[in-house]
């Protein structure tokens, strides 16, 4: 008795895992367009959060790449470490994969300036601005929020009101 394969049964496997090669070289582009899309959620998620706990903040200071305020009667800091910026005391991890990353103070507005690992750009993103008369410990949840516009976002929507009402 012959032990081993057929040829067909050779010529079978070879088409199986050809066709299983084509199917992923397709699927591949989509693949590495979702992985993209979650990374710019996750930044959204972190800068949403940022933007949160500085809205209910008390007497916050940035410097360069630190961060410092008092949240419901406790100080914390956001520091730049181990490519990410993180809140302590603890290790709340806010945003991941940064090569480089600063808190800028404009005027009574602060931003927050960073770069991604895999990206040439600077991303220079509005987190929170001191409006005058106005005590940012009175919001207790995250509607307030939505009152205070980014000075960037203001531009935009003016540009896109102008299209519209074309």
């Amino acid at each position: 008795m012959n032990k081993g394969f057929t040829s067909i049964e050779v010529l079978l496997s070879l088409w199986i895992i050809s066709f299983s090669m084509m199917l992923l070289a397709a699927v591949m582009p989509m693949l590495q367009s979702l992985i993209q899309k979650d990374d710019f959620i996750q930044d959204q998620i972190g800068l949403r959060q940022l933007r949160h706990i500085l809205l209910l903040s008390e007497a916050v200071s940035a410097v360069d790449d630190t961060l410092s305020g008092m949240l419901y009667n406790e100080e914390y800091t956001l520091i730049f470490d181990r490519q990410r910026l993180v809140k302590t005391p603890g290790y709340e991890i806010m945003l991941m994969d940064l090569s480089a990353m600063n808190f800028i103070t404009k005027g009574e507005c602060i931003y927050l300036q960073y770069q991604k690992n895999n990206e040439s750009k600077i991303n220079e993103r509005w987190l929170t601005c001191e409006q005058p008369g106005m005590d940012f410990t009175l919001f207790p949840d995250d509607a307030a929020a939505d009152d205070l516009i980014d000075p960037a976002d203001e531009y935009q929507n003016q540009d896109s009101d102008a299209v519209v009402s074309e």
